[in-house]
């Protein structure tokens, strides 16, 4: 076939299978749902993380000592109020990255304030220009690659269980330093 009458067969499959298809990419996600299988895992076994939420694309967690810390100020409407900071692990094409996420929240001054101590006293680097945009929706923080591969390849398993317990212990040391930076915001 040629390009056209391929384009042509894919739209009309799509267009009567659309739901079939996002319900089988949703519970089976891309060949990267693998690599966050393993990330997940790795979690699950470290006492010092809890995992938060899973997409076929991102793995969402936070360390357990946060649930002390943060106050119940987030602005979505499912699960945790409690969960308005944490970690993300994201596959992309060729990568795995993890990024500090600041969700929104019901106390813009507060999620400001927690942003501005984040880059400032942690170390977390911010993509806002125009400081104005921070306080408004999520913001994404520190974001890092984890471990690149080729295009056509995806790395062995031992290669992501090895670079992403190195990032854990990495954020482990770093995140350590969140809950003093942040206490004296929220009153503890």
């Amino acid at each position: 076939m040629d390009d056209p009458k391929i384009a042509e067969l894919c739209q009309r499959i799509y267009k009567n299978h659309r739901q079939a298809l996002q319900l089988i990419h949703e519970h089976t996600g891309t060949g990267t749902s693998r690599i966050l299988s393993i990330a997940e895992d790795l979690l699950r076994e470290d006492s010092r993380w809890r995992v938060v939420g899973r997409t076929t694309q991102r793995l969402r967690f936070v360390p357990k000592e946060w649930f002390e810390l943060l106050p119940p100020i987030g602005k979505e409407s499912i699960g945790d109020k409690r969960l308005w900071i944490n970690v993300v692990f994201r596959t992309k094409a060729n990568s795995l990255i993890s990024y500090l996420s600041v969700r929104p929240t019901t106390d813009i001054e507060v999620r400001t304030q927690v942003i501005e101590r984040l880059t400032t006293e942690c170390g977390f680097k911010t993509f806002y220009k125009n400081k104005e945009h921070i306080g408004i929706n999520r913001s994404n923080l520190g974001s890092e690659t984890i471990v690149k591969w080729k295009d056509d390849e995806e790395p062995e398993d031992e290669v992501i269980t090895s670079e992403v317990n190195k990032k854990l212990e990495e954020l482990a040391q770093r995140l350590a330093a969140v809950p003093d930076a942040l206490r004296s915001l929220f009153g503890n």
